[in-house]
């Protein structure tokens, strides 16, 4: 996953499922899904080729994860051994506002 992800770019943030979200990124080779799913069934982190619907209006935890993060490129990603965390370094930049 890491080899992967790092340099990634964040194209687009989906939440289909109140507990998983489908992270759109452009890697190096090519477009590829990510999958984070915080089920406590079947909690995961996977690129996946599954399409999944869509609600029409999307969640306020999707949409502020689309403000804060469309556009960003992965940095690194750590997991401490003894933990069951996944931590995504992002980089991204902000436009400067003329009010």
């Amino acid at each position: 996953l890491k080899r992967e992800c790092i340099g990634a770019r964040i194209e687009k943030i989906n939440q289909p499922e109140r507990d998983e979200l489908f992270f759109s990124l452009h890697t190096l080779n090519g477009n590829k899904k990510l999958i984070i799913s915080a089920n406590p069934n079947s909690a995961r982190v996977h690129f996946t080729k599954a399409q999944r619907e869509n609600p029409i209006s999307a969640p306020m935890f999707c949409m502020l994860l689309r403000k804060h993060f469309n556009g960003a490129r992965i940095i690194n990603i750590l997991q401490n051994e003894v933990e069951r965390t996944v931590e995504f370094l992002l980089e991204t930049y902000r436009k400067a506002l003329n009010v």
